[in-house]
């Protein structure tokens, strides 16, 4: 069970920051796509996301490192296997990597011991990749709280499933640890984009207005309290060419500010951890 505890005392933030911005991409390959009646694939979707390893992760990362982003890369354990050149690129560029279940699982559809099986693959494919476990999770299909009591049960420091705040909090589990929640927020381009089988297809620059309008609400907002932007990219929606070009603009909207501390969400949350 687990039991949402108040911070003990003041999280020691970095000096003269009063917001925080979370980049993170979300790099499936082409594990989750739709299927016809009759259990066929919508090859539609499927090639759709065959872009995500062989074009949008490429542009996605080079606008990153055009602006020095810091990033948190979630990535599908079976998505290593498949696309070994970018997932060691990710990691000598010096991203944060994390967890994004085994093949892009919903978690609601499975039963225990099946949503036990697959952290039991996903870790074992970057063990084999990476020679390491990361510390964050996330998916985007969790069953609440099951899959969350999992993820703490794992050991991890983080997760990044929920959707229910705008700051970061700490969860206990049974066995007295900690885990930190940080939720990922409405600012997405699956919410604002989408893709054609969503039956979302909005332009970049209306998109990129509506991110601008946010993350000034939050600066303006951000004295004693600090706030909080977080922004999740799909590869396979914002590596498309107008898409990228668009959030290079966004980036470089967001540097002009001072005062923004452009985190991961490890960062983030060991600062929660600290204050425990």
């Amino acid at each position: 069970m687990l039991v949402e505890k108040p911070l003990t005392n003041l999280i020691k933030w970095p000096d003269h920051i009063k917001m925080v911005v979370l980049i993170s991409v979300d790099f499936e390959g082409h594990w989750d796509f739709n299927y016809h009646r009759g259990n066929i694939p919508d090859y539609y979707d499927f090639y759709e996301h065959h872009f995500d390893g062989r074009r949008g992760i490429w542009r996605l990362l080079n606008v990153l490192a055009k602006h020095q982003m810091k990033a948190t890369i979630f990535i599908c354990g079976a998505a290593l296997k498949d696309n070994r050149k970018v997932s060691r690129e990710i990691e000598e560029a010096g991203y944060e990597i994390a967890h994004h279940s085994f093949r892009h699982e919903h978690f609601y559809e499975l039963t225990p011991e099946q949503e036990e099986t697959v952290f039991q693959q996903m870790r074992s494919a970057f063990q084999d990749f990476y020679g390491r476990d990361m510390v964050g999770f996330r998916t985007c299909h969790p069953n609440p709280p099951r899959t969350i009591e999992t993820v703490g049960r794992h050991g991890y420091r983080y997760d990044s499933s929920l959707r229910d705040d705008d700051h970061p909090y700490i969860l206990q589990m049974d066995d007295g640890r900690y885990l930190v929640e940080i939720p990922r927020g409405a600012n997405g381009d699956a919410a604002m984009i989408g893709t054609p089988r969503a039956g979302k297809y909005n332009v970049p620059s209306e998109v990129i207005t509506h991110w601008k309008t946010e993350f000034d609400r939050c600066y303006h907002q951000g004295t004693n309290d600090i706030k909080f932007f977080s922004l999740c990219l799909h590869s396979f929606i914002s590596g498309r060419p107008s898409r990228a070009k668009a959030l290079d603009g966004f980036f470089a909207y967001m540097k002009q500010f001072p005062d923004v501390w452009f985190a991961t969400y490890e960062e983030v949350a060991d600062l929660w951890l600290k204050a425990m």
